[in-house]
């Protein structure tokens, strides 16, 4: 189930990684399956890009993001989806992403 959307569509999901195999501090770090989430292939994009992120529940959405693309890519802005909780591992992860991926307002 893709945690964006909430849809089943595992033909065309994809895997990724909140912290990328070059950044994992180990190879335990680079195996963990708590790195992994299944996304449908506009949110693998977002995801990759740091448009989007997940933390306590809920789709985060950039502050740089544009809102048209966004909704073109099928996320409503106004309406972030809740995604349900992750794990404690999960959101260790999902923390790095925040920090390290995620655009920020000042990012350049």
């Amino acid at each position: 189930m893709d945690v964006q959307t909430g849809a089943a569509i595992r033909s065309k999901a994809r895997s990724t990684r909140a912290r990328s195999s070059r950044s994992a501090a180990s190879p335990t770090c680079r195996l963990s399956g708590n790195n992994g989430l299944l996304l449908a292939p506009q949110a693998d994009f977002l995801f990759d890009r740091g448009f989007i992120s997940f933390g306590n529940g809920r789709l985060l959405i950039s502050p740089v993001a544009d809102e048209k693309s966004l909704v073109k890519l099928g996320v409503d802005p106004d309406r972030p989806p809740e995604v349900g909780r992750f794990t404690r591992a999960q959101e260790t992860f999902l923390e790095f992403h925040q920090t390290e991926i995620f655009r920020s307002a000042d990012a350049t």
